[in-house]
């Protein structure tokens, strides 16, 4: 028996889901005045057997950042996957985003290309600037920990706006593109 291995390949027309060079400086403000702040450090592009029932390679393309520990402010997590594109064996293109600040972490934003385009957008304000093309992603289940987001919100244009807990908010306040 022969098998042959396909490589799945993200369509080019999917990367415009993700608005970063990969080398920006995101600097954010939470509603008790705390500051932190996300070092992009670069993508990546790698193909990865997929699981042994199926043949074929998967193909990802990452943005990899520097963030905060969401449970030691001292303590960085260096080199973690902030934004990724995966076209997987099924035939569908994911997008997937992990946010991390300081005391807040929102993890689990993982959807088909077709789920993402299909959230809603939504206009919002952050001090004296006019997001018009934001999709608010809600939490589809409770965590149970204290500093797990509730919601995240993601500019189809500027990327990673910020995210609620609780009793907390994370918004963007500059954006560095070196």
């Amino acid at each position: 028996m022969l098998f042959s291995c396909k490589t799945h390949r993200i369509d080019k027309r999917y990367f415009n889901r993700v608005p970063y060079v990969g080398n920006e400086i995101l600097v954010f403000k939470s509603s008790e005045n705390d500051k932190d702040t996300i070092f992009l450090k670069g993508t990546e592009t790698f193909k990865m057997v997929s699981h042994y029932l199926f043949v074929g390679n998967e193909q990802f393309y990452r943005i990899n950042c520097d963030c905060a520990d969401p449970y030691s402010p001292t303590r960085i997590f260096k080199d973690q996957p902030f934004v990724s594109l995966n076209a997987a064996v099924d035939g569908k293109t994911y997008i997937s985003i992990r946010a991390i600040l300081r005391n807040a972490y929102f993890r689990g934003a993982h959807f088909t290309i077709e789920e993402f385009d299909d959230i809603p957008l939504k206009t919002i304000k952050i001090e004296n600037k006019v997001y018009t093309d934001v999709k608010i992603v809600e939490a589809k289940k409770r965590q149970n920990d204290q500093n797990f987001a509730l919601r995240f919100y993601w500019s189809v244009s500027e990327g990673f706006l910020g995210l609620d807990k609780e009793n907390l908010e994370w918004r963007l306040t500059e954006k560095y593109v070196p």
